[in-house]
Formats: structure tokens, C-alpha cells, sequence
């Protein structure tokens, strides 16, 4: 997903839905819908609400993330990638810009780069 897309669909979902409590009950395919512009919507939209109830069955019903600063860092980004559609560059994502929490999200670019500049075992 380019950012320009990104942004489009990030505002349409928050166009349609007013929280994301209203996302997590929403109907799949309203969601689906709201987030077509991003690409594979068929794919994200479910787990965007999987990753919601999945935060909501373990924060007591609540959507919210700040349980995250309690764990160590390594239990909290194990966590965030115990989720459907999550890997190792969202849970840093999440971690380093939503929590404030020391993460380094890798991408393939700066997976290649780093091995060639000798900053990683080939």
C-alpha cells in the first residue's frame, strides 16, 4: 500500500465509523468497504477487526494498547505478532510510534541494505 492510499482509506474508515469500537461491530464488508482504496481490503478489513477483538478479549473489553507498557518488550511485541496479519515490522510500528517504546521497524529495503553495508550477517 503506497502512503497516498494509505491515508485515503485510514480516512474513510475514520469517515464511516466513529470509533473503533464501531470498526470491531461493524459489518466486514462495510469495513471492507471503507478500506478499498488501501488494496487487499478483502484480506484487511477481517483482520483489522480480528486484531480489535483480539485487544478487546485481552484488555477486559477495551480497545486500547496501553496494557503494552507493562510487559517487557519482547512479551509485548510477541504479543502484538500473535495477531492475525501482524509481523515483525507492524508490532515495531505499533511499539515505536503508538507506545513510545524503544522497537527499529525493518522493512525489506532496510533488511537489503543492512546486509550490504555489513550492519547484519548476510
Amino acid at each position: 500500500t503506497n502512503d497516498d492510499n494509505r491515508d485515503v482509506a485510514f480516512n474513510q474508515l475514520k469517515m464511516v465509523f466513529p470509533d473503533w469500537e464501531a470498526v470491531a461491530a461493524a459489518d466486514t464488508e462495510d469495513v471492507i468497504d471503507a478500506i478499498r482504496t488501501a488494496g487487499l481490503a478483502n484480506q484487511k478489513g477481517p483482520r483489522i477487526q480480528g486484531a480489535l477483538k483480539e485487544i478487546k478479549t485481552h484488555n477486559g473489553g477495551k480497545i486500547d494498547l496501553e496494557f503494552l507498557r507493562e510487559m517487557p518488550h519482547e512479551e509485548a511485541r510477541n504479543w502484538l505478532m500473535s495477531i492475525k496479519g501482524v509481523g515483525p515490522k507492524t508490532a515495531a510500528i505499533v511499539l515505536l510510534f503508538s507506545m513510545g517504546i524503544p522497537a527499529f521497524p525493518v522493512d525489506t529495503h532496510i533488511y537489503r541494505v543492512t546486509g550490504r553495508i555489513g550492519v547484519r550477517p548476510k
